[in-house]
């Protein structure tokens, strides 16, 4: 089973196996009823994906380059990513609210990041959701590092103000 959405950034996925596995995912797969066949002009992006990783292994690297310099950088800055070693980036940012506030903040300074609420996560762990690729330079990622700095001073989300809010949180028998 794999996704063309974040490995290859396309749409859709695909599963391979014997035939009657196949057969009982058509008839019983919740996410196959819903779904449609990939268009021509998909299946030919995703051929063109993979011709890509195997003919230019540079941007592969470069992508691992990426995600290592940001993923140390944010760990520096005590952000919390959770335990991630991939381009899906998350950054825990605690409630939904300031979660909401922190993403229209990015948003302003021109970085797309995707807020992801519960309950996809759990309580008090909404997060930021941000895809790095082999495309971006150092002053891209630099940037989005101060700009989640300037998010931090003003919305108070790193993982020093994130614990410091559970030792304030007086449990309800007390």
């Amino acid at each position: 089973m794999g996704t063309f959405s974040k490995s290859l950034g396309g749409v859709g996925g695909f599963v391979a196996a014997r035939k009657p596995i196949i057969e009982y995912l058509r008839y019983y797969s919740r996410a196959y009823f819903f779904a449609a066949s990939p268009t021509p002009a998909q299946v030919a992006a995703q051929n063109e994906g993979v011709h890509v990783l195997r003919d230019e292994p540079q941007w592969h690297n470069r992508l691992w380059e990426n995600i290592r310099y940001f993923h140390s950088e944010l760990r520096k800055r005590d952000f919390d990513i959770e335990r991630t070693q991939t381009a899906i980036t998350p950054i825990v940012i605690g409630e939904t609210k300031k979660m909401r506030e922190v993403t229209k903040f990015m948003h302003d300074h021109l970085i797309f990041v995707n807020p992801v609420p519960y309950p996809a996560v759990p309580r008090k762990k909404d997060r930021l959701r941000l895809s790095l690729s082999a495309a971006h330079t150092k002053d891209d990622l630099d940037k989005v590092l101060s700009v989640l700095e300037e998010a931090n001073e003003k919305f108070k989300f790193s993982k020093n103000y994130l614990e410091t809010e559970e030792k304030e949180v007086v449990p309800d028998d007390e």
